[in-house]
């Protein structure tokens, strides 16, 4: 005697990804620069909205051509959006500071360059002045 099985369904099952960053060598303003960087940090960043904007572009497009890739923030407010260098500017949060470099995967020496400069005018955050 024998018994067999078999399965007429099939089960198939996807998993995508598509996910966005901020350009390397630059911050934005989130309650962790705000900590580690102080109010200078927050003043040098671009504001929030780089990110909101980029991904609502994301999400209004054909999911079939953007699932599975990694945005860059600046990439897709000008490249795809079609704004100019000159227009990334609204979303800084001081237009008189340079923006700062990014804390975790910057430029050492840049870094360097800001922590320098805020040291001079007294406005690190807690990382900065060896507080945690």
């Amino acid at each position: 005697m024998s018994l067999s099985f078999s399965l007429s369904h099939t089960l198939s099952l996807s998993l995508s990804y598509t996910y966005i960053y901020a350009l390397t060598g630059t911050s934005i303003a989130t309650a962790a620069v705000k900590m580690l960087a102080g109010n200078i940090g927050m003043n040098a960043s671009r504001n929030v909205n780089i990110m909101s904007d980029a991904a609502h572009w994301i999400l209004t497009q054909d999911n079939t051509k953007v699932t599975g890739n990694c945005f860059v923030d600046e990439t897709v407010i000008m490249d795809h959006m079609g704004y100019s260098k000159k227009a990334l500017e609204q979303y800084k949060v001081n237009k008189w500071f340079p923006l700062i470099p990014d804390l975790f995967v910057g430029d050492p020496k840049a870094m360097e360059k800001y922590v320098d400069a805020a040291k001079f005018f007294g406005g690190l955050g807690s990382f900065f002045e060896g507080k945690s």
